[in-house]
Formats: structure tokens, sequence, C-alpha cells
């Protein structure tokens, strides 16, 4: 599957999850002291691996691939012990959002695997 079908389908998932984006938002903003926002840490995983992945297909290429690859490499999800727990723990409240996290990753794993392969 090709970066822009990709991107289509994560469109596409990220309509289904936006009342679960919201009730996440609404969940987080009621927890005083919370040190870890899930909600955050989608926001950014989304804006970095969309927007890499939209400029490769729009334009052929990003500004500087090494440094897309670094944010790419230290958007990992699956990385953070804080992410992680929160899966764990709520999944099962957020379905859409899990399944676009999914796609997310596999989009940023795509697109570091097409960033690879970019002359220097």
């Amino acid at each position: 599957m090709g970066l822009s079908t990709l991107i289509s389908h994560l469109r596409l998932v990220h309509e289904l999850a936006k009342a679960e984006r919201k009730r996440l938002y609404d969940a987080e903003l009621t927890v005083e002291g919370h040190g870890f926002s899930a909600f955050l840490e989608l926001e950014t995983l989304s804006d970095t691996v969309h927007g890499i992945a939209s400029s490769l297909v729009s334009r052929g290429s990003v500004n500087d691939p090494a440094k897309a690859q670094v944010e790419l490499l230290t958007c990992d999800p699956f990385a953070k012990a804080p992410f992680l727990e929160w899966l764990e723990s709520l999944a099962d409240e957020y379905p859409h959002v899990c399944i676009e996290i999914e796609l997310l990753d596999y989009l940023r794993l795509k697109t570091l695997e097409l960033l690879s392969r970019w002359p220097t």
C-alpha cells in the first residue's frame, strides 16, 4: 500500500475517531496535575507523521530527509511507557482512536522505509 493510499485511509479513520478524540480531550481536562496526555501524544504523532508523509506525496521530497527520519524515529508511540499504559488500560473506550494510532504507526514505518532509501 502506497503512502497516498495510507493517507486517504487515515483521513477516513480520523473522521471516525473525532468524537472519541473529543471525549479523550475532555476527560484529560478534568484530571488536574496529569503529567501525561494521550491526546497531546496523538496530536504530535499525527502532525509529525502526516506532515512528512504528505510532503513526500505532494512534493516528492522533504526539506531535510535526515531530520525527518529522526523525527519519525522519536515519535514511535509504542516506545513510550505512559502511552502504552494508556493504551492497555483505556483502549476499549477509544477503539477508533486505537485504529488511528495503528494506522499512523504503519504510515510512520512506511515513510521511514522510503526515507531510508533516499539519496543523501
